[in-house]
């Protein structure tokens, strides 16, 4: 299975890496593109770190294939994050609500089905 998602850089994030890379000290490369399908080598990097993607993920074999990438061309860490659109779902909905906005959380994955529906996700 291929993606067809890709992210669309920022001007101003390349940027704010690059000067937090050089200040830490670190020779870093940033990678934006379609995380299904890298075009990195395996064991190609020394960390992945995912923040905040997954949940935008509805499909379950499309965000598994991203975690069996991500795992593939990383040699030493890989972190992910994932947010549980439903965790603390009472106080969310009536936020959004006081805010006039629309709640739909429809499809949206739970920390558990996450960890379930990702087939083939496990770590090594």
């Amino acid at each position: 299975m291929r993606s067809a998602r890709r992210t669309t850089p920022r001007a101003s994030s390349a940027g704010i890496r690059a000067r937090a890379a050089r200040k830490a000290g670190v020779t870093a490369r940033f990678v934006q593109g379609d995380a299904g399908a890298t075009g990195l080598p395996d064991a190609g990097v020394d960390a992945v770190f995912c923040n905040r993607l997954l949940h935008h993920i509805r499909s379950a074999l499309e965000r598994a294939a991203f975690l069996r990438e991500l795992r593939r061309v990383t040699r030493r860490y890989l972190v992910v994050s994932f947010f549980d659109y439903r965790s603390f779902e009472a106080l969310r909905v009536f936020l959004k609500k006081l805010k006039g906005r629309k709640v739909n959380y429809a499809g949206q994955p739970t920390v558990e089905e996450f960890a379930m529906r990702s087939p083939g996700a496990a770590s090594r």
